[in-house]
């Protein structure tokens, strides 16, 4: 079950690219797709990366679910007044 666990952790770390602020400058951003994942940039790539690595990405997972189905249950709830 650990290595099912570390693997999941892996998957979601990966959702998260590090890129170039822009050309005339070496600061990093993160991003999700296009989008931007924060608005913090950072100085290096390895700076970008630990503040990925610290965030238990499986309890971010969690609350993300928990709030998809407390929505989708206010919803039901509106349907049926």
């Amino acid at each position: 079950m650990s290595n099912q666990n570390s693997s999941k952790k892996m998957r979601l770390k990966e959702a998260f690219t590090i890129r170039k602020k822009d050309a005339e400058t070496d600061e990093v951003i993160i991003t999700i797709g296009n989008h931007l994942a924060s608005e913090q940039v950072f100085p290096s790539e390895e700076e970008a990366q630990k503040v990925i690595d610290a965030t238990d990405w499986d309890l971010v997972a969690a609350l993300v679910y928990t709030l998809k189905e407390a929505d989708e249950w206010e919803q039901s709830q509106k349907k049926e007044e």
